[in-house]
């Protein structure tokens, strides 16, 4: 009897399991069937149109459109890509840019290199930032637009490019040059520089590419030489990338076996946990991490396991919020497409993504009020009011057990925005009135600067004056355009004078320059400058 009792337990099971399996295959059918019939109604449709449409239409163009809004209707952050647009993410991926390695400004009618990316085939013949270009392939491009005369760029690997331009220098003559379009590598680490009258190592990274962690390794190395101690990284504006690129990124920051990030999925293959493998170097450096609106994806992953594991200060703005992971395909055509198939959590369980309430109540999750004295809830939830979301948040501990709360995004440590510029600023920036002006004002300059200071950028922005009769001279230039406003320019007359200052060091030194001599108009960077004096109070690491 118990034998049979047995056998009529695998016997159940077996027909029970077998009735499953028949079940899902028929619901697999019935899915396949579904999908038949819906891709041959598309092709059906497909024939009608190009029969009997009295407007004529790119086949190719209306396919692409649709397939686009296939995917964003399922999940926004699923897409579908043509064969150009694929190409370039793919490109931007690997941190690779095929071209010349120009970025290019319209000053005065003419096209003026404004821009010359490093180990670019432009860089390698001696092309430079001011360079006045007259002719591309024999072409006049002067009172050509940026556009046309990047068409003019736009041609297959191997081949070459003649280029005429004017150069100001004492005999201001034409020069010739021939270079060749090819695949280089693009930094993706901006700029990377010891802060002036500090130990501080600032590090701007744009994007996090599959050449991101040998950049920022390298540069790291070259500025502990230097001296550096405390390091500043700015993810400002940076929309995310290559996940392996960041959390390799990451471990030069944390000790062995620290969790750094969560994968969760629907599909159990992709679930995973990213921890250290091993001591970073710079584990024992104070740390800061800027962010802002625009920070995205892999940038929040950096920001979150800097923030839950206590090893950092996050400032700046609440960040983007995309917290999916997308797998990307390629079509044998060369197009290709992503799907959602996971998000990521930081260590302590915080997702990033922003799907929370939107009301306008403010309001802390059960668990929080009850494991929270009402002093700590109301500590907390004024800080919220100042960053001004809204909604319903859980809460999350930070491995010091420090309050965390998810809002969607990453809430920063010190919530601190840049100044507001006064439209007569936004309109001389927009229309290129003021690197108009340096362009000029540099004309005889510029051999003079460049003796003086070689490449020490950080020498000339602690002590190049921009007077008066400068911003004077501004002012009469930006006149001529019919462009000005005396009320608004006293409002950001400081903030002009350095931004001069930083503009004739990024024509001269380019992003390093730039970025140096603007820190003393950013209030972000400010800011995360003299917390390092609060560090420890702010981590309650004391």
């Amino acid at each position: 009897m118990k034998y049979r009792f047995s056998f009529l337990i695998v016997f159940v099971f077996f027909l029970i399991f077998n009735t499953n399996s028949q079940l899902f295959s028929q619901i697999d059918t019935l899915q396949q069937a579904r999908i038949n019939y819906q891709a041959n109604k598309f092709k059906y449709l497909l024939e009608m149109l190009d029969k009997y449409s009295l407007d004529t239409f790119d086949i190719n163009d209306v396919v692409d459109k649709a397939y686009l809004k296939l995917f964003q209707s399922v999940n926004p952050q699923s897409l579908y890509f043509n064969k150009q647009e694929y190409t370039d993410i793919e490109a931007k991926n690997k941190g690779k840019t095929e071209g010349i390695g120009l970025e290019l400004s319209l000053l005065n009618d003419t096209i003026t290199i404004y821009k010359v990316i490093q180990s670019s085939p432009a860089d390698s013949i001696g092309l430079l930032v001011g360079d006045k270009i007259l002719f591309i392939d024999g072409q006049n491009i002067v009172k050509s637009t940026i556009q046309q005369a990047n068409l003019l760029f736009q041609k297959p690997i191997g081949t070459k490019v003649n280029l005429i331009v004017k150069r100001y220098s004492p005999e201001s003559n034409l020069k010739e040059f021939s270079l060749e379009i090819r695949e280089f590598i693009s930094e993706s680490v901006l700029a990377a520089f010891i802060i002036p009258d500090s130990k501080i190592g600032y590090f701007q990274i744009n994007y996090f590419t599959k050449h991101t962690d040998e950049e920022l390794s390298e540069k790291l190395n070259t500025l502990d030489k230097q001296g550096m101690q405390e390091i500043l990284i700015d993810l400002r504006g940076n929309q995310g990338g290559i996940i392996e690129s960041v959390t390799n990124c990451l471990f030069n920051f944390f000790e062995r076996n620290t969790k750094i990030v969560e994968i969760k999925s629907n599909l159990p293959d992709l679930d995973s946990v990213i921890y250290s493998p091993k001591d970073g170097k710079f584990t024992n450096n104070k740390l800061i991490v800027l962010i802002d609106k625009n920070s995205a994806s892999s940038s929040e992953i950096f920001a979150g396991a800097v923030q839950d594991n206590d090893r950092g200060i996050v400032i700046g703005e609440q960040s983007y919020g995309k917290g999916s992971i997308q797998r990307i395909w390629k079509m044998p055509d060369s197009s290709g497409f992503r799907i959602t198939v996971a998000e990521y959590l930081t260590p302590s369980g915080r997702p990033i993504h922003k799907n929370i309430d939107t009301s306008q109540i403010i309001t802390l999750d059960p668990v929080a009020q009850l494991s929270l004295s009402q002093k700590e809830q109301d500590e907390i939830l004024n800080k919220i009011k100042s960053f001004g979301v809204t909604g319903s948040f859980p809460t999350y501990l930070s491995k010091n057990k420090r309050v965390i709360i998810g809002a969607g995004g990453i809430l920063p440590d010190v919530f601190v925005q840049n100044d507001t510029l006064t439209l007569l600023t936004r309109v001389m920036l927009q229309k290129a009135i003021i690197l108009e002006f340096v362009d000029i004002y540099l004309k005889d300059r510029k051999p003079e600067i460049t003796k003086i200071y070689q490449s020490d950028f950080r020498l000339f922005a602690s002590n190049y004056e921009i007077n008066d009769n400068v911003l004077a001279r501004l002012k009469q230039y930006s006149y001529s355009k019919n462009v000005w406003n005396e009320s608004y320019y006293l409002i950001d007359k400081e903030y002009l004078r350095n931004y001069l200052r930083a503009l004739m060091a990024y024509l001269i030194w380019q992003d390093n320059g730039f970025k140096c001599a603007m820190i003393i108009n950013d209030r972000v960077i400010q800011k995360g400058i003299d917390t390092f004096n609060n560090y420890s109070i702010i981590l309650q690491t004391k």
